[in-house]
């Protein structure tokens, strides 16, 4: 099946892959790798610096007429791509590659060398207990490196050298003084990483852009920017099986669009057009201004207008076949259905209880007011929206306990400084996906009252425990970069987050906990950019 999607040649490539390591490469180490494909003879060129001057540098291999542009750590605590990419060089500058002569690849394998190199878990054991506790991602969008770029089109105008708000109070200190912020309301700047990624965009013009993210649970899904031919399109949600892993059917990711009706693990990258339609449902929008913001790095691509592909080729560390398997749940639960009046009318609400024994509404619906009151308890098969509003209850129970923990740790005196400290200052839960729409969602929409299939509920039950296991290792690892010595009390906070976090790893089955191998997460990256190269 590998062969026939892509070459032979390529088929028996990602087939062998380098033997399995016990860690993870840091920013360091990476640039380490350059430099041996540098002294083997390929080109490496730097193109910017990072927010504290780290350079941002990139491989040369080939010289075809057309050109693939990757990079690694699009996020800093997901270094699986940059191990890919790794490969990938490896066997170029070997020449182990020859059905790619045509293609010009340039390997960016550090987006984000100043927050990858704050990771405390690369260097452990290859478990999700080690992955939690030492993981560090920024939260808020501007931070993000895929999403800070600058852009010229259509009513955006976001030029390079603008600097804009003041990310952070640090920064607000040095550009504006002790007074207060001069830039207050302004939009943020391009990031300087991403203006990086952007000049190679500039600089080498590529045909196909891959910025290589992996998740961290789940099953392996793609990002698409442009529509490709229907076989193209198949053979991206093929590809992850041909390695022995599962597609992501359960919860969609990030709700996007599907590019086929019955593949939620083939999503439509937003667009200009999407940017642009969000930006005409701002109120006040005056279509004869010009409106500055930061965008993907898919915009900036597309807004070039050459019809260049970009793609995220998703792939994941901790796995279960239960998130590709869309077979009935077949569980039944007791619920509570009452009908009453509301703030905003009568209403039939689906109550369910929770872990700590608490009801809480499932489903709601409208009803005439003239419907009779009831309130009795029923048997009922569980639905994907009843999965969903415990997942969010128990979230939040996590994060409100934080949240305490955070209010005795953040008046202390003389902490070192964290970007931690940034987000919880900006952000009133560390992360922004505990949202009451969030709730609405699971309890009013249609599709959300359908009985559950088996990877609905892995994707509620095991990926949501995991990410909010990693939202509090953010706090861990701020913790971890305070002098001890000197805040003492600090070490009971870290050890009742590690019980917080325990608490929520103790929802996964034990083969979660262990990351999977590696070699077939990275094939499965490196063969959908292939199968989108081969496309050109």
């Amino acid at each position: 099946m590998l062969s026939e999607i892509l070459t032979p040649g390529l088929a028996a490539f990602l087939r062998s892959p380098p033997p399995e390591r016990a860690t993870y490469r840091t920013p360091q180490q990476l640039d380490a790798v350059l430099d041996g494909w540098q002294a083997a003879g390929a080109a490496v060129v730097t193109l910017g610096h990072s927010k504290q001057q780290r350079p941002i540098r990139a491989a040369v291999f080939g010289h075809g007429p057309r050109t693939m542009l990757a990079w690694g750590y699009p996020h800093p605590d997901e270094p699986l791509g940059a191990e890919a990419l790794c490969w990938l060089g490896d066997g170029l500058a070997a020449g182990r590659l020859p059905d790619l002569d045509g293609w010009r690849c340039v390997l960016v394998l550090c987006a984000d060398p100043d927050e990858a190199s704050r990771q405390r878990w690369m260097q452990g054991p290859r478990d999700a207990r080690a992955f939690v506790s030492g993981a560090w991602r920024p939260s808020k969008l501007d931070w993000m490196v895929d999403y800070g770029f600058p852009l010229d089109w259509g009513p955006f105008w976001h030029p390079a050298d603008y600097e804009g708000a003041c990310r952070t109070r640090r920064e607000c200190l040095r550009r504006c003084g002790p007074d207060g912020c001069l830039h207050e309301g302004h939009p943020h700047g391009p990031l300087p990483e991403s203006l990086a990624l952007a000049a190679a965009i500039d600089r080498f013009q590529p045909d196909v852009v891959a910025a290589m993210h992996n998740t961290h649970t789940g099953g392996d899904y793609t990002f698409l920017l442009e529509r490709e031919d229907r076989r193209v399109m198949e053979a991206l949600v093929a590809l992850p099986g041909c390695f022995g892993l599962q597609r992501h059917l359960g919860e969609p990711i990030d709700r996007g669009r599907r590019w086929m009706a019955d593949s939620p693990d083939l999503i439509q990258e937003p667009d200009l057009d999407d940017f642009r339609r969000e930006l005409e449902r701002i109120p006040g929008y005056d279509p004869q201004l010009v409106y500055q913001r930061n965008h993907s790095a898919g915009a900036y691509v597309q807004a070039q207008g050459r019809g260049a592909q970009f793609v995220c080729p998703e792939s994941t560390m901790f796995r279960s076949v239960a998130f590709g398997d869309t077979s009935p749940l077949g569980e039944r639960t007791s619920a509570r259905v009452t009908v009453a009046d509301r703030r905003r009318g009568r209403y039939e609400l689906t109550w369910v209880r929770s872990r700590s024994g608490e009801w809480v509404v499932a489903h709601q619906r409208r009803v005439a007011p003239s419907t009779p009151a009831r309130d009795e308890q029923v048997d009922v098969e569980m639905t994907r929206g009843m999965l969903g509003v415990l997942a969010l209850v128990e979230r939040r129970r996590a994060l409100k306990a934080a949240d305490a923990l955070w209010a005795r740790v953040r008046t202390l005196a003389g902490l070192a400084w964290h970007p931690y400290m940034e987000e919880r200052a900006l952000l009133s839960v560390p992360g922004a996906f505990v949202h009451d729409r969030s709730m609405l969602i699971f309890r009013t929409r249609p599709d959300y009252q359908r009985p559950a299939t088996r990877a609905q509920a892995a994707s509620f039950r095991w990926l949501w425990p995991l990410h909010t296991a990693s939202l509090l290792g953010n706090f861990r690892v701020f913790l971890a970069a305070q002098n001890q010595d000197r805040f003492p009390q600090l070490a009971e906070v870290d050890a009742q987050l590690a019980r917080l976090q325990d608490a929520q790893l103790a929802k996964l089955p034990g083969p979660m906990l262990v990351e999977g191998a590696r070699g077939p997460a990275m094939g499965s990256m490196l063969a959908r950019v292939m199968a989108l190269m081969l496309a050109r």
